[in-house]
């Protein structure tokens, strides 16, 4: 999937998670991983919030995902005193791929 096709799938993906309408910019696809696929892209909220957020998600076909258990341990290192950079959310299913990301 190209980044235009990818921009739609997201906004409504990332509106859901963030419970408003977004626009998603500036996605630009991060190099490195022969497993998965990493983007960079911001949204902007129809209440003017905005952030940075990155995509990462498995490629189709590759066995198993470690992706669930990688966004867990983001969670608990948010929740921690050693890191700040939480997974926003995980999913296992959706209209970009059928393989988890987050």
């Amino acid at each position: 999937m190209d980044g235009e096709g990818l921009v739609e799938h997201l906004r409504p993906v990332v509106g859901a998670a963030l419970g408003q309408p977004v626009v998603v910019e500036d996605l630009v696809r991060l190099p490195g991983g022969a497993s998965k696929d990493t983007w960079s892209f911001s949204v902007r909220g129809s209440d003017g919030s905005a952030q940075r957020l990155v995509l990462r998600r498995d490629r189709a076909g590759w066995p198993g995902s470690g992706v669930p258990l990688e966004a867990e341990l983001f969670q608990a290192a948010a929740r921690a005193p050693v890191c700040r950079c939480p997974a926003s959310w995980c999913r296992g299913t959706g209209p970009t791929s059928s393989e988890p990301r987050f």
